[in-house]
């Protein structure tokens, strides 16, 4: 080999071997110099939640060095490590701790999940918090019951109730449940049914509750209302039409359409079909108007860009819940949707037919209640807004004619995503609506706290109830459904669901029991305390003691036995002497649990024979014998004494009598 290529070959070893060394010896100086990057606070929110919940895993990345990191991940549950992101894109001081995310949903329910961080600045990976964290718990998400519908139909007519809305977050297959709450009873043909079904024999209002279960917790009840009637007079549409009956693609065409009903009946659903399309639902002109036997209008307001190009037809439909309307229900034709192109302004000699151009549509100021909406148009015309979530309203109408338009929209909900379309007229009432928009209010989700912990007794009997309650309140802006659960001694007894509106609260009661003694410890959701569950009073009584077994008539007899408290509780204890079943007389003992205590009694007979004695049902006997009555004995000896002492001093004295005479 040559001297050359030994040269070249040492030159590629000791490159490769510089290279190899370099991250070491880079690693070794960030560690003397005390710079690796570090991971700190750590944690996951919520730390309880539901599969639908958003969990969000954050934690702090510092490095003395000011380095980005080249990688900060999250590993749940030993998985797939998952990027974080950065809070604040703007911040790019690393020295002083940035915040990183990872935001995650649909977690399976029913386990308690695991979690760390890792991160790297390309050269070593970070230390500090890099251990395994536990965290969230995903818990079962509580069903919504949906009755459906509110009903009407006619005597004898089979009803069909309808809780086929019912849902459950996590799919869980659902039981029903259905009972009737108000009205004349009727027997509904399976409550446990999706669709029960019941005849009415009577004209009135029915009222039900529907329940559902996802196989752990019961929904809140939901409630359908059907209203029976002996007979009913069709609904009755007239006056349908379109305005304008041409227009261009930004021209705004309302349908509108008069609904009548001789019995007053609301308009189960009102309607109108738009080239054999899908119906869509009109709205009320005059909310306020309640008298629909006198005629109330509807409308339903599209922009031409939706219809399309050329002719179309439309047709109206509406029901009272038991008969479909009559009258103006055949198809219309209209509107002529024509090409906005040919020149601006007549349109053939007839006078401005061509509506506004609405442009620039932008939303500002929005806040949790309110939004501004502003746009501009090709020529002076009118203000006014159109919004929905589930119902449309419009805002007023300002009629000042402006190219630069502004509405507020107040009264809207929190946390509430909007659609909106803006709507402008000219003076020659040609009218123009934009395309549909959305916007969402500003406001916090639905976030819930759990306070006011009450456990009422706190010291119960075995087999008693305890109640627990607490106070759940949505501290959001938006509704929302919230799970209490209720731990003794950290194991789930049960969940209780409740929805409440924002800022609303509500009390959460739970009523259960224990048939073992003891001191339990009580939680719902980190509100904790304890109850003491003693056992239930308990006497027994042994050692019954008769001495002696057997005396002569008129001895004493002892009779004994010894109670004892098997309970927790002082309390007292009758204990009753019966000889020859006739109750002879009791003693009361009072004792403390656990203590024991001897009772006594004393008596005598004076009939000779065989007595049974029972003391609170522990049996015995004694023998009372014959024995010789002195007292007899010796009041008979006297007797005769006597009688001899009168006989000897009667014969003395005649005696005496006869020595005189």
């Amino acid at each position: 080999m040559s001297p050359l290529r030994d040269r070249i070959k040492t030159l590629i070893i000791g490159a490769l071997l510089i290279f190899a060394l370099l991250p070491c010896s880079v690693y070794a100086a960030n560690q003397e110099a005390g710079t690796l990057p570090v991971l700190s606070n750590g944690g996951v929110t919520p730390d309880l939640g539901y599969v639908t919940t958003d969990f969000t895993y954050s934690v702090t990345y510092t490095d003395a060095d000011n380095d980005a990191p080249i990688s900060i991940t999250v590993t749940i549950d030993g998985g797939t490590p998952q990027d974080m992101t950065e809070m604040n894109p703007a911040d790019t001081d690393y020295a002083d701790g940035k915040d990183y995310k990872y935001t995650t949903s649909g977690l399976a329910k029913g386990v308690t999940y695991t979690f760390r961080f890792a991160a790297s600045d390309g050269v070593v990976s970070a230390t500090g918090d890099t251990g395994i964290h536990t965290g969230p718990t995903v818990q079962n998400s509580p069903p919504v019951a949906d009755a459906g519908p509110d009903k009407m139909a006619l005597i004898g007519t089979p009803v069909m109730l309808d809780g086929s809305g019912s849902s459950d977050a996590d799919d869980d297959d659902l039981d029903y449940s259905w009972t009737q709450t108000d009205g004349p009873a009727v027997i509904l043909s399976d409550p446990t049914a999706v669709n029960p079904t019941f005849t009415p024999t009577v004209a009135d209002t029915y009222t039900f509750n529907l329940v559902v279960n996802d196989g752990t917790v019961d929904s809140s009840a939901d409630t359908a209302v059907s209203t029976i009637k002996a007979s009913n007079i069709a609904p009755v549409l007239s006056d349908g039409t379109v305005s304008p009956t041409s227009g261009y693609a930004s021209t705004a065409f309302t349908y509108s359409v008069v609904y009548a009903d001789d019995d007053n009946d609301v308009p189960m659903s009102i309607t109108i079909t738009i080239d054999s399309g899908t119906p869509q639902d009109m709205t009320e002109v005059d909310p306020g108007d309640t008298d629909y036997a006198d005629g109330k209008d509807y409308e339903y307001t599209v922009a031409g860009t939706y219809l399309g190009l050329g002719s179309h037809t439309f047709q109206f439909a509406a029901s009272d819940g038991i008969d479909d309307a009559t009258g103006d229900i055949d198809s219309h034709d209209g509107p002529t949707v024509r090409s906005s192109g040919g020149g601006g302004g007549g349109g053939g000699g007839g006078g401005d037919t061509r509506p506004p151009v609405i442009s620039n549509i932008e939303c500002s100021d929005c806040t949790k209640t309110s939004i501004i909406i502003k746009w501009i148009t090709d020529e002076r015309s009118t203000s006014q807004a159109e919004t929905w979530a589930s119902e449309h309203t419009f805002s007023p109408l300002d009629e000042n004619l402006v190219l630069s338009h502004e509405v507020e929209l107040t009264n809207l909900k929190p946390c509430c995503l909007y659609y909106f379309c803006v709507i402008s007229k000219d003076s020659a009432g040609n009218k123009a609506a934009s395309e549909e928009n959305n916007f969402t209010t500003m406001g916090t989700p639905a976030t819930f706290t759990v306070s006011a912990l009450s456990i009422s007794p706190a010291e119960v009997k075995v087999g008693e109830t305890i109640t627990v309650s607490v106070l759940v309140t949505n501290t959001g802006d938006s509704a929302g459904t919230y799970g209490a659960t209720l731990k003794l001694e950290n194991v789930v007894v049960a969940i209780e669901s409740v929805t409440l509106a924002g800022g609303a609260s509500e009390e959460v009661t739970f009523i259960t029991s224990k048939d073992v003694a003891g001191t339990y410890s009580v939680s719902v959701d980190g509100q904790s305390g304890t109850v003491v569950v003693k056992a239930p009073v308990a006497f027994t009584i042994s050692s019954l003691s008769i001495s002696p077994a057997e005396v002569k008539v008129g001895e004493s007899v002892t009779i004994s036995a010894l109670v004892t408290n098997t309970g927790d509780n002082t309390s007292t204890y009758e204990v009753i002497l019966k000889i020859n079943n006739v109750v002879v007389t009791t003693k009361s003992v009072t004792l403390a649990g656990g203590a024991s205590e001897g009772v006594t009694f004393t008596t005598s007979k004076i009939v000779a024979g065989t007595y049974t004695v029972d003391l609170n049902g522990l049996p015995g006997t004694f023998v009372v014998k014959a024995g010789l009555n002195w007292w007899l004995i010796g009041g008979i000896i006297a007797a005769i004494v006597a009688v001899l002492l009168l006989l000897y001093f009667y014969v003395w004295r005649k005696r005496g009598a006869s020595r005189l005479t």
